[in-house]
């Protein structure tokens, strides 16, 4: 069955994208070209072009005001252009060309207070590794064909799928006082799309991941996990059991970066998958979600936090110990207790994910995704009030909802980086109504 064409103001859109950028592209700079935006990693096993390939690809075509609706279909067909004509062979580095991240920035992430003050020696960087590609390179064969694909759909456009989202999602993310931000979200609307699913239900994704001691593993996380998901065999029958395996791979994935490279860098995460009626829900450490149901904030999930008296049992029993200083603190140095990454504090630092499904029975408002910089000062009921108010007093309805949240944790005395997805399933809010102790909706507890 051929696609729907779908919205025909999206269409629209899409065709001048298309005629602007390609006209734009011949008086692109060899600079602009080669480096539209600094690179977290410089080197590449083959297992991760495709994951970086289409990160690349649709955060160029951000960069460039393409159509939220076309990112997906034509970071699909880049990448299939790059696959046809790719010849690994000519990008793999030479042995004294790899080096780590570290090497290159001379403006090193300052620790942060998930960290102790450890850092990686030369002599921890596994230089024994795979044959390792050069993703600056990489980077600017992809962008050609970018160009190229762009410039050929200018001239024969394909069937555009621009189907309009019945979610609204916003986000907003900021650095805050802190010196580097090492936050990041992901915002995937057409999942189906991005990877080519036939004959599969509409999917979306939404993450947010919490990144410490670098950005180095909450950027592979943003840029790897949802690949993860979706390569995963269960995904189709068992997407829990699939969001939860995803978790485990990117870890061990990143672990085999952070070893070849000298990352010390570790990330926390919520993401959810979208299918139809239901929800997927998984997390890793303290990064939370908030479900809010005709006005009520609804437990949805408990983070992993080194104080809790299961975390901290499992951690003894594998020869650990939780410390106060200041904060709880894995073996006295790190402030979470499950996370990807954080190879000096495997196993204690567990990446064994949740996961929960959510039946979406239409009662269901919005979903507040975030980091700890947000949910350490903010209480859920509060975020539904700040959502409700604004949402009434706005003469744009949501549309700068996450600004809002993002600018009331800060307000609230919140000195971390701060990021916010709100994935809206309705336009019109209920008021706020008071969580009431042991209520259960969907089976969840009520949470003020």
């Amino acid at each position: 069955m051929a696609p729907d064409m779908g919205d025909p103001d999206l269409q629209t859109s899409c065709r001048r994208f298309l005629e602007t950028f390609a006209n734009k592209i011949d008086s692109f700079t060899v600079e602009e070209c080669e480096t539209p935006f600094r690179l977290v990693t410089y080197q590449l096993v083959p297992s991760e072009v495709e994951g970086e390939c289409l990160e690349w690809t649709r955060r160029y075509l951000t960069l460039n005001d393409c159509p939220a609706g076309l990112v997906s279909q034509l970071s699909r067909a880049v990448y299939k252009r790059f696959e046809d004509s790719l010849n690994l062979s000519q990008f793999y580095l030479e042995p004294d060309d790899k080096h780590s991240k570290s090497d290159e920035d001379d403006d090193a992430d300052p620790v942060d207070d998930n960290r102790s003050q450890s850092s990686s020696e030369e002599g921890d960087v596994d230089h024994s590794g795979p044959p390792q590609l050069d993703a600056c390179r990489l980077l600017q064969e992809v962008v050609c064909c970018i160009h190229s694909t762009v410039k050929s759909w200018n001239t024969s456009p394909p069937l555009l799928v621009t189907q309009p989202s019945t979610l609204q999602v916003y986000s907003h993310a900021i650095k805050n006082t802190r010196r580097k931000m090492e936050d990041r979200h992901v915002l995937i609307p057409d999942l189906n799309v991005l990877y080519d699913l036939k004959d599969s239900p509409k999917q979306s994704y939404f993450a947010v991941f919490d990144g410490h001691g670098g950005l180095e593993a909450a950027e592979y996380a943003a840029t790897h996990l949802h690949g993860h998901l979706v390569s995963d065999q269960r995904f189709h029958t068992d997407p829990e059991a699939a969001m939860t395996q995803a978790y485990k791979t990117t870890d061990i994935k990143f672990l085999e970066k952070a070893k070849r490279e000298g990352l010390r860098s570790g990330t926390t995460g919520v993401s959810v998958l979208i299918r139809e009626s239901e929800m997927y829900l998984g997390w890793l450490g303290d990064s939370q979600a908030l479900l809010v149901c005709s006005g009520q904030p609804v437990q949805i999930m408990t983070p992993h936090k080194p104080e809790r008296e299961d975390e901290r049992r499992r951690i003894e029993d594998l020869g650990g110990c939780v410390l106060f200083l200041g904060v709880w603190r894995v073996n006295g140095n790190i402030s979470v207790s499950r996370a990807i990454g954080d190879a000096p504090f495997k196993p204690y630092v567990s990446s064994d994910a949740d996961a929960i499904r959510i039946p979406l029975t239409g009662e269901e408002e919005y979903l507040v995704l975030a980091c700890d910089g947000l949910w350490d000062v903010l209480t859920p009921s509060q975020v539904t009030n700040i959502v409700y108010k604004h949402s009434k007093s706005s003469s744009g309805g949501t549309r700068n909802v996450a600004v809002e949240l993002v600018s009331a944790a800060r307000d609230s005395g919140s000195s971390d980086n701060i990021s916010v997805v709100v994935v809206l399933f309705k336009s019109s809010l209920c008021a706020p109504k008071a969580a009431s102790a042991g209520s259960v909706v969907f089976g969840l507890s009520n949470v003020s």
